[in-house]
């Protein structure tokens, strides 16, 4: 038989010939399986002489499974199928076919075979197809990237957040809660990591104007989110958006760059000034928000701000420094000062709304600055100033002038070790002034400016008085004030501005007074008798009235001051 299938018989030779046919078309020759008929339960295979492929001279035919043999007289090709089932074509799945499909991106990897693959002129119409295949695939990649990347972002953001979420910083439910922790107050360290992040891929993907900040008014927010929105908030209650478009507000993301707003290293917004007519018509309650502020200064014309009091803001433990200058705040004010642990200067400007008296919080505060004035309070000095253990160790300016304050200066004032500047002018204090000479004694080393002008003080201006050798400024104007200017004050040689006007002073003036280089000499309206020592003449001030007294004879040429 092995002769009959491979010898010299015309069906060996046709076979050949018709191989280097097939190799020369490059075509491919599917076998067919022979069809079957269905005996009883079993197939039986059914044999055909037509269709059947030419033999190949190739010896790998022998090891398949289905083997071709020749009939009895060598004409006929018979194949067997010894397969009782055939396989089903199996479904190509959705991965499957991606994946068919980035594997002809790599065109240029072609395929190795045995035979010899004559190129063949492609049409225009497959060449659009291939070119639009490949361009499928190329896009299909791309999708495929930017769903990892975005798929790895949020999983970086997941870990970071979990990690705050698992801080001790996270288990405060509010910012109320936060602000009374013991360790008095705290800088969110791990939502800073997160600012590039949150900026680049949330505040960068749209104009500031149009960043939808509903979503971020939650004490648990990214905090540079939380501040970007509450800026912007300010923004939008803007007394004239215009000014705020002038000083570069919301012209970018990148806030540490507008007018007003001071930020450390780390991009965390310490300081924050607005000054009408940069200023909101409303401040939202949520300024508290802005946990890592250090300085708050709110200049208005007024009437603006006219709201509430935010009470957040009074619960900032970070903050250092709270300025409130003619607001139109109203009230009550918060009696929340002992949350701010980091406060050393609190200043209230004539912030007519504003008339509650000093909340008693404050002792509990080491206040550097204490600053209030036209406020329009009433009643007597506070005692517990005074008598603070905080504010005795840390005090140096005490302003309470342009109120309305009655009676006599308490003597717990006198606690206050550090005191640097005493302003009481302008109420309607009372009394004998024997507090002149306790000043001597316990400000002597630190009292630089003493202003108690236009309230109704009694008594002589005691010669201890110029013990205090760091005094700058005296201004007891316009009080009730008896006897002689006393010859000790011109040993004070810091002296710059004496203001003495509206008493009932009587004397001459020392001689001694014209050796100091004053910068204002106010001593009108009082009984002053004698001549204008000539040192006084022969001075240079800014400032310089001696009118309205009984001095004489005047002098012919004083140009320096008036007479």
């Amino acid at each position: 038989m092995s002769e009959e299938i491979y010898g010299n018989s015309a069906f060996s030779s046709e076979s050949e010939s018709d191989n280097e046919s097939y190799r020369s078309k490059k075509r491919k020759v599917k076998v067919q399986r022979p069809n079957a008929a269905v005996i009883g339960s079993s197939v039986t295979p059914v044999f055909t002489t037509e269709n059947i492929p030419p033999m190949r001279n190739n010896n790998n035919n022998r090891s398949n499974n289905n083997s071709y043999y020749t009939n009895s007289n060598a004409s006929t090709l018979i194949h067997f199928n010894y397969d009782n089932n055939p396989h089903p074509t199996k479904k190509k799945s959705f991965f499957s076919k991606i994946y068919s499909k980035i594997s002809k991106l790599f065109w240029w990897k072609k395929k190795k075979n045995k035979e010899i693959v004559i190129p063949v002129t492609m049409t225009k119409e497959e060449k659009k197809k291939k070119k639009k295949e490949k361009r499928n695939c190329c896009l299909i990649i791309l999708l495929i990237i930017i769903i990892i990347l975005l798929l790895g972002n949020i999983a970086a953001l997941d870990v970071a957040y979990a990690a705050y979420r698992n801080s001790p910083l996270s288990k405060v439910s509010n910012i109320t809660t936060l602000v009374n922790n013991s360790n008095g107050g705290f800088t969110p360290t791990q939502e800073q990591n997160l600012k590039a992040t949150i900026c680049s891929t949330i505040l960068g993907t749209t104009p500031p104007l149009n960043f939808n900040c509903d979503f971020c008014w939650d004490d648990q927010s990214f905090y540079n989110v939380t501040t970007f929105c509450l800026l912007r908030s300010v923004y939008n209650n803007a007394f004239n958006q215009s000014s705020f478009d002038h000083i570069g507000w919301f012209r970018d993301i990148d806030y540490c760059r507008w007018l007003g707003i001071k930020c450390d290293n780390s991009n965390n917004i310490v300081e924050l000034n607005l000054e009408f007519p940069n200023i909101p018509r409303v401040l939202e309650n949520r300024i508290g928000a802005l946990t890592t502020l250090q300085k708050l200064s709110i200049i208005g014309g007024l009437q603006l701000p006219n709201n509430q009091l935010p009470v957040s803001m009074f619960s900032m433990s970070n903050l250092q420094t709270l300025i409130l200058t003619a607001t139109g705040f109203t009230g009550p004010i918060p009696n929340t000062f002992n949350k701010m642990t980091s406060l050393k200067s609190l200043q209230f400007r004539q912030n007519l709304q504003l008339t509650e008296p000093i909340p008693d919080s404050i002792a509990s505060t080491s206040l550097d600055v204490l600053i209030y004035t036209q406020q329009n309070v009433s009643g007597p000095i506070p005692d517990f100033i005074g008598n603070s253990p905080t504010l005795q160790q840390s005090l140096e300016s005490l302003d309470l002038s342009n109120n309305l304050f009655t009676g006599n200066i308490p003597n717990s004032l006198m606690n206050l070790t550090k005191l640097r500047i005493l302003g009481l002018g302008t109420n309607l204090l009372t009394g004998d002034f024997p507090f002149l000479a306790i000043i001597s004694s316990r400000f002597a080393k630190t009292l630089a400016n003493l202003s108690i002008q236009q309230n109704t003080f009694t008594g002589v201006i005691p010669p201890s008085l110029a013990q205090c050798d760091k005094l700058q400024i005296i201004n007891l104007a316009f009080n009730s004030f008896t006897g002689s200017i006393p010859a000790e004050l011109s040993t004070l040689n810091d002296l710059g501005f004496l203001t003495l006007s509206g008493n009932k002073l009587t004397g001459n003036i020392p001689d001694s007074l014209g050796n100091l280089k004053f910068i204002r000499l106010d001593l009108n309206n009082n009984l002053l008798t004698g001549p204008i020592p000539a040192s006084i003449c022969q001075n240079t001030y800014s400032f310089c009235n001696l009118q309205e007294n009984q001095l004489s004879p005047l002098p012919t040429t004083c140009n320096v001051c008036t007479l």
